[in-house]
């Protein structure tokens, strides 16, 4: 899948039940409720932030409003 980073989307075959925190970005001008991700925390208008099992980051995937999902990772300034 073309929107789902892809060491996260190999991770996630190789193991589709275990959580994942990740990154939901979302296309402008679309709503993230539609999205049903009551336990998701909204980050900006179009950025979520959620621990999802795999198997939910590869339906959410498919959906069209989705522009990418990526690993949700500590940053450290260098």
């Amino acid at each position: 899948m073309k929107n789902i980073q892809t060491n996260l989307e190999n991770a996630i075959r190789q193991n589709p039940e275990k959580k994942y925190k990740v990154l939901i970005v979302i296309k402008e001008g679309n709503d993230v409720s539609e999205l049903n991700l009551e336990q998701a925390k909204k980050l900006m208008d179009n950025i979520l932030s959620a621990e999802l099992k795999g198997s939910k980051i590869l339906s959410i995937a498919e959906n069209s409003s989705v522009e990418s999902i990526e690993l949700d990772g500590e940053m450290t300034i260098t």
